[in-house]
């Protein structure tokens, strides 16, 4: 039934049916891959991504699971671009908000644009030095690039202001784990238990 709507076009009652038959047979590939080809075709990529991952889990050798993949990846990377261009527009303006930039910070960070997240993390705290939050951000980003230094003083910035930062103390204690300091790492362990 879901393959003759889709036939006739009837695209949004195919999909209902798909999904409800999916849930019954989940193992069904053919109808999976059917169910994820109309919702590209409509492009529902949001909804499409679930159903690329359970075929990528029972179908992984099938190649057009692969072609879902790669447009996938394509319509991701065209997102983040789009988005990029949008926040450098805006900032721009003169007087962009500090809020614009560490929301452009966070979103090149999560994207692993790293070397750009730093330097807007940076203007941020600039305009905003007490923000703790911000300049933990910034420091599990050095910490999780291997700049051990760098992330330090910025954790020892958050401590300063907040002697009880959890979340600092143990990055504090992993990063002196990483660099072998275990005595030091286990100093900082316990102080976030505290």
């Amino acid at each position: 039934r879901a393959r003759k709507l889709a036939q006739h076009g009837v695209h949004m009652e195919a999909i209902s049916e798909y999904d409800s038959f999916l849930r019954s047979n989940p193992s069904h590939i053919e109808a999976r891959i059917e169910f994820v080809q109309i919702l590209m075709q409509l492009n529902r990529l949001d909804e499409a991504l679930p159903q690329i991952d359970e075929l990528t889990w029972r179908a992984p050798e099938d190649p057009r699971i692969k072609d879902f993949q790669n447009r996938i990846a394509s319509y991701r990377k065209n997102l983040v671009d789009n988005r990029v261009v949008e926040f450098e527009k805006e900032l721009e303006q003169k007087d962009v908000s500090a809020s614009v930039v560490l929301e452009f910070a966070r979103f090149m960070a999560k994207h692993k644009k790293f070397d750009r997240a730093e330097k807007l993390y940076k203007q941020y705290l600039q305009a905003k030095p007490d923000d703790q939050v911000a300049r933990f951000e910034l420091a599990q980003h050095y910490a999780w690039n291997n700049r051990y230094s760098e992330s330090i003083t910025h954790l020892d910035k958050v401590i300063s202001q907040n002697p009880d930062h959890y979340d600092a103390w143990y990055l504090l204690g992993d990063i002196q784990y990483w660099r072998g300091n275990n005595e030091s790492s286990l100093i900082a362990y316990q102080r976030a238990k505290k």
